[in-house]
């Protein structure tokens, strides 16, 4: 949980930068803008704000998807990987079953009471049975002695050989299958030749042999050198017929590889990694065959050791977000559980571990192509909001333009100017109050035309009379001329 909060607060951190950035350049717009035209200036504010409400939703709603989507693809991881480790553990149980119906065959438990009863082994002493076994364990290993070899893998010659092909045949999950006789010796073995004879000096050999409570062995991993495989060794008790005292053992080799799980990711070519961990951290199998062998960092191994069962996301060596899970085999086997099935209390202590890994990128490929279309669906809409806003705008300034162009006609004529003008309740308004102003400045022009003529008229008459008086030298008829003209001229209804 805590590296889903991380990631929540690195894209919401990520969002706040890019609205940070836009607003910025939006502000630095604004001010290189600010005496252009006023169109230019709301479109911006607009397309600006258009961009940062497009830019916090799309990236809030994705990030919140791939969040939750994250969070699903980890949760399911950890329950496959539970599922998986319960799945190895039943076919480990199975092929435990199949040993020991194998074990119960005739020619087996024969052979192995042979074995028991050979007088030449019985008469030895304890050191001289392993001082003469430990030597035919050195002709084994360097076959120098084909009879031996042929006796012990000869299906023609050894019955119980041929039992051990046979199932082999069967079930190929084994990569060897031996019986070892009373005294730790070798008396079968099918499928790859085993590298020694005498086993008795095996923990797990006397473990079983000296049983008397029919108890099992699983266990003794081995990583092949040939092929980078691991193998698994399930050791059976033989017994005689009737008889609670081992008188030799089955071995069982197992191939890791071939368990269901991983044979099914191959076939269905699976995107997922998965990685089989033993209680020391090493890497037994792996969908990725450079992993087998390789040592778990002591990190991972803390958590699987803190939470048996858990998952979380981290970057990986080149940065990439990869989701992983783990679960520890039969780490919540319940009491009964160990009691309704023996095997697993074999099983429990072997701790294994099943890892899954995804990339988050392959995880989320959904989310990834919901993001693509949220991104062209967001940029249609802002293509769509910015003709809005284009036409809005223009609504807008339109009326402010035609003020602005009567204003200048105005003051080149002597006209006055009447606008319509519809759009909003405010604009409306500010129209009428421009027609009413116009009127009233057209009004006062015409009266102050009125009196600037009248006032130059009577400087004319004045004129005129003052001439007059210059050229007349009849004083009462400059006095009549006088009274006549500024009766006509004043309006005057009568002048004495």
């Amino acid at each position: 949980m805590a590296t889903q909060n991380l990631l929540l607060l690195a894209q919401i951190a990520g969002a706040l930068l890019v609205v940070g950035g836009l607003a910025y350049l939006a502000v630095r717009s604004f001010r290189r803008l600010s005496a252009g035209s006023f169109n230019t200036q709301l479109l911006l504010a607009f397309a600006s704000l258009e961009i940062i409400s497009l830019v916090l939703v799309v990236g809030v709603i994705i990030g919140q998807i791939q969040l939750t989507l994250t969070g699903q693809v980890g949760q399911s991881q950890l329950d496959l990987a539970r599922l998986e480790t319960r799945r190895i553990a039943e076919q480990l149980t199975e092929e435990v079953h199949l040993l020991q119906t194998l074990s119960r065959d005739a020619a087996l438990h024969s052979q192995a009471t042979v074995a028991n009863n050979a007088n030449d082994m019985r008469n030895r002493s304890p050191e001289e049975r392993e001082a003469y076994l430990m030597e035919l364990d050195d002709t084994w290993y360097n076959q120098s002695d084909p009879k031996l070899q042929a006796r012990v893998m000869d299906p023609r010659i050894n019955p119980a050989t041929s039992v051990l092909a046979q199932f082999l045949d069967t079930f190929p999950l084994y990569e060897q299958l031996m019986l070892i006789g009373p005294y730790g010796e070798l008396l079968a073995a099918a499928g790859e030749p085993p590298p020694h004879y005498y086993y008795g000096d095996q923990s797990w050999w006397k473990e079983v042999r000296h049983s008397f409570s029919g108890k099992i062995f699983v266990g003794n991993v081995q990583l092949t050198e040939k092929v980078p495989a691991t193998t698994l060794d399930i050791v059976v008790p033989v017994y005689r017929p009737g008889k609670q005292t081992p008188v030799g053992v089955v071995v069982g080799r197992l191939l890791l590889p071939r368990l269901r799980i991983f044979q099914q990711a191959m076939e269905q070519g699976s995107t997922r990694e998965m990685s089989l961990l033993d209680a020391e951290g090493r890497v037994l199998h792996s969908t990725r065959a450079l992993l087998i062998g390789r040592q778990t960092p002591d990190d991972v191994m803390e958590d699987i050791r803190n939470d048996p069962f858990t998952w979380g996301i981290d970057p990986d060596a080149s940065g990439h977000n990869i989701i992983h899970s783990h679960a520890v085999m039969l780490a919540d086997a319940t009491p009964d559980d160990l009691i309704q099935n023996p095997i697993n209390t074999y099983l429990q202590p072997l701790r294994w571990t099943l890892i899954i890994e995804q990339p988050q990128a392959v995880a989320l490929r959904s989310v990834n192509r919901l993001s693509r279309t949220a991104l062209f669906g967001g940029l249609v809409v802002l293509a769509l909001a910015i003709g809005l806003a284009q036409w809005t705008s223009h609504q807008l300034t339109r009326p402010i333009e035609k003020l602005t162009s009567l204003t200048s006609r105005m003051a080149e004529s002597r006209q006055h100017w009447q606008i319509e003008i519809g759009g909003p309740q405010e604009l409306r308004q500010l129209a009428q109050a421009f027609n009413t102003m116009t009127s009233q400045i057209g009004a006062l022009i015409g009266t102050l035309e009125e009196r600037i003529e009248a006032r130059t008229r009577s400087l004319q008459t004045t004129a005129e009379i003052g001439r007059q008086i210059t050229t007349i030298l009849n004083q009462e008829e400059l006095l009549q001329q006088v009274v006549t003209r500024l009766q006509q001229e004043f309006h005057f209804y009568h002048v004495h």
